[in-house]
């Protein structure tokens, strides 16, 4: 908890940025509100071991390459679309379009985009706010997969399974990039 305190500190005064603050704080108590049990600790665990992996990331990135897209483009262009679609609207038949408008990944990230924008955070950036869109949807999978397992195993069995399963490296890297293949965890 207090390392992803310092990497939300560290945003708002490196970049001015104070809309992660209120997502980070949406995400986290979404999780704790509607889960019960060890599936809410997992979840939680999870959460903040995503938050701070993610921003070591991207802060690694940023300082070699100044952005902080380090998946090869792709969470770049669902960035920049999800902004695009949340400002000046989308067609759905556009050709350009088809490809990534069609799978919903984008649109989430450009409902929330609005969401952000109609509250008032009208930030330079959102990269943050997006990211904590995928460690929060990386963190349900894990409570999913423990609700799962939850009455098939033995106490000792769950923890260790699902503390394996929170630092799988393709688990670790999905739930801390923007990229949509955390969605496909779920």
């Amino acid at each position: 908890l207090v390392a992803a305190a310092s990497c939300l500190i560290f945003n708002a005064i490196s970049f001015n940025l104070y809309s992660p603050f209120f997502s980070f704080t949406l995400f986290a108590t979404v999780g704790a509100i509607f889960l019960r049990g060890n599936a809410r600790v997992f979840y939680l665990l999870s959460f903040f071991v995503y938050v701070v992996f993610g921003h070591l990331l991207a802060w690694s990135f940023y300082r070699d390459h100044t952005n902080f897209f380090i998946g090869g483009g792709d969470d770049q262009l669902f960035y920049d679309l999800a902004l695009s679609f949340a400002r000046e609207g989308f067609d759905v038949l556009d050709p350009h379009y088809i490809g990534l408008s069609s799978k919903g990944y984008v649109h989430i990230l450009a409902s929330y985009v609005s969401a952000l924008d109609f509250l008032g955070f009208k930030g330079k950036s959102y990269f943050f706010d997006l990211l904590f869109i995928n460690n929060a949807l990386g963190a349900f999978t894990i409570s999913a997969v423990y609700g799962l397992v939850r009455n098939r195993l033995n106490a000792k069995l769950k923890l260790r399974f699902c503390l394996f399963l929170v630092f799988f490296p393709f688990v670790l890297y999905y739930s801390s990039t923007l990229l949509r293949d955390v969605c496909v965890m779920i």
